[in-house]
């Protein structure tokens, strides 16, 4: 199976002619002889996910990789077993409908391609919308996609229902929710409510021009907030509301990049033309 997507597994799926094939006279015959081929390279990739992409899953996301790295034919190694899989990590997911420039992936390699190769022909093949940023070759000791304890996203009012004039008036609010102690909101999970203070997982709210928000949000050890949730509670406006609001994420680990490239990366720089 090459994994293209044609078979459902349900009306449409593959059949081997092997399953009519095999006796008890040649099933050992059948049995894997070798050991997967073991990775000597590894190389951790910076990719932005843009435009309609954005609303793609991660799970959909790992089946757009692997597919992108099989035509670029990057030798990439699996892992062992009877349902060998690429060796692909990726750093945290990506909420759904959030735009990115700061996304991570680790790719394990059978051998050494160099980093700028590697960039131009996972381009050629990955669908507009995403794009690799940066590639950097990194130790193979089985260290996974650092963990971001926090991150950094832009909201672009300007984009949404929600535009304003009146900087002062949204500086007003951010002022207001920053000198709280708490800040309680309800959670469904699971069909159960939960009720949870986001307010130490806001590290820094401020207003960069009369219509665009920065926000960086750290990693809680139980619980987590979303870039919407903060927006919702912060402009008093349902989460679907929220979600009409433009965010992009531009860095993890506390970073950040001008607004003027973020606006860059965000509107112009999605085009595939």
């Amino acid at each position: 199976c090459s994994v293209c997507g044609v078979c459902d597994h349900k009306v449409i799926k593959n059949v081997s002619s092997l399953q009519y094939a095999v006796s008890s006279k040649n099933q050992k015959s059948l049995l894997p002889t070798a050991y997967p081929l073991l990775p000597t390279h590894k190389i951790r990739l910076t990719f932005s996910k843009t435009d309609s992409l954005k609303y793609l899953g991660h799970l959909e996301l790992v089946t757009v990789f692997s597919r992108a790295i099989r035509r670029a034919g990057i030798p990439i190694a699996y892992s062992s077993g009877f349902h060998p899989l690429p060796k692909i990590i990726f750093s945290a997911p990506l909420p759904v409908g959030i735009e990115s420039i700061a996304e991570d992936v680790d790719l394990e390699l059978l051998e050494y391609i160099r980093s700028d190769e590697i960039s131009e022909r996972l381009n050629k093949t990955l669908p507009c919308g995403i794009k690799i940023i940066e590639a950097q070759q990194i130790s193979l000791k089985p260290y996974s996609v650092p963990t971001a304890i926090e991150a950094t996203y832009l909201a672009f009012l300007e984009n949404s229902p929600f535009f304003s004039t009146n900087g002062k008036w949204l500086n007003g609010l951010i002022d207001q929710l920053m000198t709280r102690d708490t800040i309680i909101v309800h959670k469904e999970r699971h069909g159960k409510q939960k009720t949870i203070n986001i307010r130490p997982l806001i590290k820094n709210l401020s207003l960069i021009d009369s219509n665009t928000i920065q926000l960086t949000i750290v990693k809680g050890e139980k619980e987590n907030v979303r870039p919407y949730e903060v927006l919702s509670y912060l402009l008093d406006i349902s989460n679907n509301e929220s979600r009409l609001i433009p965010v992009l994420k531009t860095k993890v680990g506390g970073e950040t990049i001008t607004q003027t490239k973020a606006k860059d990366y965000a509107y112009r720089e999605k085009s595939c033309l």
